[in-house]
């Protein structure tokens, strides 16, 4: 086109107009350099961010795999395998294998559905080997720990314009490599309690994953003012509180707390805070409206507690310091640049947006931090060094020292992003190296109970044998390595069973296991001898097995079953978990015999000629002031036409002492006849009248086979 232009002009002789054309054309040319010049730059700037995101996927591919090799070969089973690590997995197993029901099961505070509980079923979908899906669950969660904080940097420089982002992220990788690699060593340290969640899962770790995504969402769309940054955020914030409330503390009020600081962009700060607090209440409302365990159990404050768990803190804190002493030093430098940053942040903030996003971050770090603690003390949940679990936004506080350190690293940025990468490769390879525990050669986390589970797993193949545990924290780790058992836990205090948190409450219901096999088991974990004997009766035989003791019982007519035993009829009745969750409670009918010849099992069986009326089941328990009726679950094989199955029911006083007569009648002796209710409460004179206590008896006369199943009630 220039070439024709000029042509004509020159055809014409117009010589002031030749001169001006030329120069246009000149422009023209000009432009089309620049044009083209910027294009091959653009193209060299797109190669380069193309190549170091590359880059940078390698890296995550070769140091997660290295650290969660180095932290589980280093720490064996005793943490991946607790009843929290193993709880995603037993779920999977028992809903999509063993026709389990969600809401039979009695979930903890925190359910962890997002991601935790998401990452494991995933994963435990490819592989039923339980040491296969904790290797694979540390090395995923460990990546995208990697690479969130990788996109938060990547968040950070691009509001400021800035092009650091990799360079900031490859000095805090270092850091996290070396406190992998070192802090592995040490079992009473900084990273023991705290740095090391990230590789399991029901620790509050996920949570910590979501406040990283919040924080980089929420850089982005304060940067843009977007609306749909705070719609989004609204929703993040919705589906982390499902999964775990901590989240409200980590960062809802954190953030909010942050934004409503004066500064700039006023509108979108209210709108940003607001979409959160709004989330929180719609997460609140839907807890009112479906109040079951599956958004996670009721807490239970402890205010009485809170001295002594404020000084718990302290204490610990103290051991720490004194036992490890070099990343004390780190926490001390973290805590000292996020000062530093808010301090210069605060002076500018009113002339720079960027410095104004600064100091809100710093606010939110250090609330985010702080409100952990508070809470902690409070409610009085602060029992051990464990509770450290709890403070996991402290991890977050790291990101401020590259953070205060971007101008220097951008002077000697090409040869950083060389040296940092190679430097954090080697730490890890040398620290693996130099550890005894890690294997190169095929992996295997280090397991100390594999001997006690080879001994059971046998024991339960040669005597086809049902299996109850004496200590509730051992019943996850087991079933995750025997996945189809039957399991009674107990609590190993009083030996009574344990409806705890994290148990499938269908495990404990006669009317959904298996009918009493003629052998039964009973670990003994750390429970005194001398006690099991007194409460069971000694065992058959018993056999030592490399971590503790396992019972053999043989039922026998005229000897109620082990298992029977473990349904102690006070700790069953005044139960409240069963009951909040589906609504009912039922109670094996053995709890309540008055005599051990007739139990079978889990069941009373009824059957002979019984000349004369005689008690064969007395209840006695506290009223749950949700029921509404009572029932007995039996059935029935025979019946002479003047055989009776009567019951009398009753309340009593705080004493025990008979109060007044409810009502007494005789259940349907028909064969076949499988269920009778009782009595319905609701339609006593009015709630005042409402029951504190229940008693009931059962007797049998004539000649009859029957079966008494369960007692419970309902609301």
């Amino acid at each position: 086109m220039c070439g024709n232009s000029i042509h004509i002009v020159f055809g014409k002789k117009h010589a002031n107009g030749a001169r001006e054309y030329v120069a246009k054309t000149a422009i023209e040319v000009r432009a089309l350099e620049i044009q083209s010049a910027g294009i091959r730059r653009s193209g060299a700037i797109f190669s380069a961010v193309t190549y170091g995101a590359a880059f940078d996927l390698l890296l995550i591919a070769i140091v997660a795999p290295l650290a969660a090799m180095l932290c589980l070969s280093g720490w064996g089973t005793d943490f991946p395998f607790s009843s929290d690590g193993v709880m995603p997995y037993i779920l999977f197993d028992d809903f999509f294998k063993h026709g389990g029901r969600p809401g039979a099961w009695v979930y903890p505070i925190a359910p962890y559905w997002f991601p935790d509980t998401v990452l494991a079923w995933a994963i435990r979908s490819f592989t039923s080997d339980i040491f296969s899906c904790v290797f694979a669950y540390a090395v995923i969660q460990s990546a995208l720990f990697l690479l969130l904080t990788r996109w938060v940097f990547a968040c950070i420089a691009k509001s400021e314009g800035s092009t650091s982002a990799r360079i900031m992220w490859l000095l805090w990788l270092l850091g996290w490599v070396a406190l992998v690699a070192v802090g592995a060593r040490n079992p009473v340290s900084w990273y023991a309690w705290l740095y090391r969640y990230v590789f399991y899962p029901n620790i509050h770790s996920g949570t910590l994953l979501v406040a990283l995504l919040g924080i980089g969402v929420w850089i982005k769309a304060s940067a843009a003012q977007s609306v749909r940054g705070t719609v989004a955020l609204s929703l993040l914030c919705f589906a982390a509180l499902i999964s775990d409330q901590a989240f409200a503390l980590w960062f809802i009020v954190p953030a909010c707390a942050a934004l409503l600081v004066p500064g700039h962009a006023a509108r979108w700060r209210w709108l940003a805070a607001g979409s959160m607090a709004s989330a929180f209440i719609a997460y609140r409302i839907l807890r009112f409206l479906m109040p079951s365990t599956f958004f996670g159990a009721a807490l239970l404050p402890e205010p009485n507690l809170a001295r002594s768990s404020m000084e718990t803190i302290f204490a610990d804190l103290w051991q720490l310091l004194s036992h490890d002493w070099i990343f004390s030093l780190y926490e001390g430098a973290v805590f000292a640049t996020l000062a530093y940053l808010s301090l210069i942040s605060w002076r500018s903030r009113k002339v720079s947006m960027t410095s104004d996003r600064m100091f809100r971050l710093s606010v939110f770090l250090f609330i985010s931090i702080a409100l952990p603690v508070i809470a902690s003390i409070a409610l009085g949940r602060h029992a051990n060094l464990t509770a450290f679990r709890y403070y996991q936004p402290l991890c977050l506080a790291g990101l401020v020292i590259p953070i205060a350190l971007r101008p220097w690293l951008q002077r000697f940025e090409r040869t950083l992003s060389v040296a940092l990468p190679v430097l954090a490769v080697a730490v890890m390879m040398v620290a693996g190296y130099s550890s005894k525990s890690w294997p190169f050669g095929s992996f295997r986390i280090p397991d100390a109970r594999s001997a006690q589970i080879e001994c059971e797993r046998g024991l339960i193949s040669r005597y086809h044998a049902r299996v109850g545990f004496a200590e509730y924290w051992n019943t996850m780790s087991v079933m995750a390595r025997i996945p189809k058992l039957t399991l009674v836990p107990l609590r190993a205090s009083d030996l009574h069973p344990s409806t705890m948190l994290n148990t499938n409450l269908d495990w404990l219901s006669p009317s959904r296991r298996p009918d009493a096999g003629d052998i039964e088991i009973l670990d003994e974990g750390a429970l005194d001898s001398g006690q099991m004997d007194a409460l069971f009766g000694a065992p058959d035989e018993r056999v030592v097995c490399p971590q503790s003791a396992i019972r053999i019982y043989r039922t026998r007519n005229g000897r109620p079953s082990l298992l029977a035993k473990l349904h102690d009829r006070f700790a069953w009745a005044t139960t409240f978990q069963r009951f909040q969750v589906t609504g009912e409670v039922d109670v094996p009918a053995s709890a309540w015999s008055t005599d051990p010849s007739l139990d079978r099992g889990d069941v009373i069986v009824v059957a002979g000629d019984y000349p004369n009326r005689t008690e064969v089941l007395s209840v006695a328990s506290d009223m749950n002031p949700d029921a509404e009726e009572m029932w007995i679950d039996y059935e029935v094989e025979s019946a002479a036409p003047d055989a009776a199955l009567a019951f009398e029911l009753y309340e009593l006083n705080e004493s025990g002492s008979l109060v007044r007569v409810l009502g007494k009648s005789s259940l349907p002796l028909a064969p076949g006849n499988k269920h009778q209710t009782v009595s319905k409460f609701r339609n006593l004179s009015g709630p005042s009248e409402m029951p504190k206590q229940v008693g009931m008896r059962v007797t049998a006369s004539g000649r009859m086979k029957a079966v008494i199943k369960s007692i419970g009630w309902r609301r």
